[in-house]
């Protein structure tokens, strides 16, 4: 019989943990965006690291632009399997470009919209995989939300999708049109993320206000429909010219090179904000609200959105700190190695540290990769960062090597961050 109890007391400790674990997700769920292209192992790896952290992903599967009138579709590839393996229910999502095009039932602009979302919906059945959701995203035009209206009658018409769901700008709320156009979905994503661009590079910039956020969020509560919440977790590069006038935006791959003399600053939602405006909508979860969006899912190698370790902390319900630290290491030349490091879980831009010890002379020392290495008395250094942003942002676990010093005798090194 003891050990019977024994048993049932182990079962229940760790329901109790399966429990604790998905609370965050069944008090209101969680999902992210797969917004990627290419499938590539990088995003396999994200999937299968998030699918138990989530409750569903919203899969870009087509992309439709507009030339000379003309629609053209991108057909976007996702792994089903993997999808199968790690999603416990999946969104198809069909991204629509800006265009004047009319929506009636048979314009051939609607005709492109349906047929993008037939043949996605096709393909996941002939996959194996049964979408739980199609989404539209279509940016369209305040003042044309009636006719966007027409085309959500169209494609659950032509299409009957299991659900229909579209995503929504905070402008769109003050049209006498959107709850109309919303009475024709199963439910809507508001995005409370957007950039405004900055004229200089004096002029401050965010992602995502709080304070305007809380009062859309209250605004589409207000509607009495289901929707979600898309919260940033992304960022773009901002480029600046000798003058400092805003020239150009780059939201994803790898930076372009740009003349001498331009500045690039990253604008990235902050961490600690959003975390913070996602635990309040979790403790009292607003009225019709389904869940939290994530964009976009964290993917090693994307310096535009946020890491995995910094995800996987707002998701535990926790705010995410960076901790930058600089190590002084020996290396086989016989100096010291100057390396910075992120040991927290959010990212940040790099510091400044002044580095100490005792009884030692200091030979030689220098910067590497832009950063300056400063004599500022006979046992102390001052390590600085190149100038602002051009360094980009230090990710969780990321280490830099920022220079070397070389003293007469071994001793040990104290490095203090300066504010």
């Amino acid at each position: 019989m003891s050990v019977l109890r024994s048993f049932f007391r182990r079962c229940i400790a760790a329901l109790c943990a399966v429990v604790s674990a998905t609370a965050l997700v069944a008090a209101l769920p969680h999902r992210a965006y797969v917004w990627q292209r290419a499938w590539t192992p990088a995003v396999r790896a994200a999937v299968a690291e998030t699918g138990n952290h989530s409750a569903a992903f919203d899969v870009l599967v087509a992309e439709i632009a507009w030339r000379g009138g003309q629609a053209v579709t991108t057909t976007v590839a996702p792994d089903w399997a993997a999808l199968r393996a790690h999603a416990r229910s999946v969104a198809l999502v069909v991204r629509v470009g800006p265009t004047a095009s009319t929506w009636a039932p048979d314009s051939p602009a609607t005709r492109a919209v349906v047929a993008a979302c037939t043949q996605a919906l096709a393909r996941a059945r002939t996959a194996g995989l049964e979408p739980a959701e199609l989404q539209l995203d279509f940016d369209a035009a305040t003042s044309r939300l009636a006719a966007y209206r027409d085309l959500l009658r169209a494609v659950r018409a032509a299409v009957q999708p299991p659900r229909l769901t579209l995503t929504t700008l905070p402008d769109w709320l003050r049209s006498a049109d959107f709850a109309g156009l919303i009475a024709e979905a199963d439910g809507f994503t508001l995005q409370v993320h957007s950039l405004e661009k900055p004229a200089t590079l004096a002029a401050p910039f965010t992602l995502c206000d709080p304070i305007k956020a809380r009062a859309w969020i209250a605004r589409a509560a207000a509607l009495g429909r289901p929707f979600r919440v898309a919260l940033p977790a992304y960022g773009y590069r901002l480029i600046f010219d000798t003058a400092g006038k805003f020239t150009a935006l780059e939201a994803e791959g790898e930076p372009r090179d740009w003349p001498a003399g331009y500045t690039t600053r990253l604008a990235i939602a902050d961490a600690a904000e959003i975390s913070a405006l996602a635990g309040e909508l979790l403790a009292s979860p607003p009225p019709h609200c389904e869940g939290i969006v994530w964009f976009r899912l964290p993917i090693a190698g994307d310096e535009l959105a946020w890491s995995w370790p910094t995800l996987r902390a707002v998701l535990r319900g926790e705010i995410p700190r960076a901790r930058l630290a600089l190590l002084a290491s020996p290396a086989a030349s016989g100096v010291l190695e100057l390396t910075v490091t992120n040991q927290g879980d959010a990212a940040a831009e790099p510091a400044a540290f002044r580095l100490s010890w005792r009884e030692a002379r200091a030979l030689a020392a220098d910067g590497l990769a832009g950063w300056q290495v400063e004599r500022t008395g006979p046992t102390t250094l001052l390590v600085r960062p190149p100038p602002h942003g051009s360094n980009g942002l230090l990710r969780p676990g990321q280490t830099l090597r920022v220079g070397w010093l070389r003293l007469d005798r071994a001793a040990e090194i104290t490095a203090t961050l300066l504010p």
